[in-house]
């Protein structure tokens, strides 16, 4: 019983950590999955051409990095604040 309590305080402990960040690291982490966005698309881009990829997985990643793109530029507005 105490192991489950223990595990429970901690992760209420790292939920309230991360609610906690100061705007420009949440910001920069913005930046940081942008960036990482940025480098697939590219990667995928490349192998795209030369025809090492099947066009069902270059669809499905394609819409995976315009989500997350997406999701990770809200972040950064949010964090940039009004």
């Amino acid at each position: 019983m105490r192991a489950i309590t223990a595990a429970f305080g901690l992760i209420g402990a790292a939920l309230l950590a991360g609610c906690t960040r100061s705007p420009e690291a949440r910001a920069e982490d913005a930046r940081t999955k942008l960036a990482s966005w940025q480098a697939t698309r590219q990667l995928l881009d490349e192998q795209r051409a030369r025809g090492a990829l099947p066009e069902q997985y270059v669809r499905q990643v394609i819409r995976a990095v315009e989500e997350g793109r997406s999701q990770a530029l809200a972040k950064l507005r949010a964090a940039s604040g009004p």
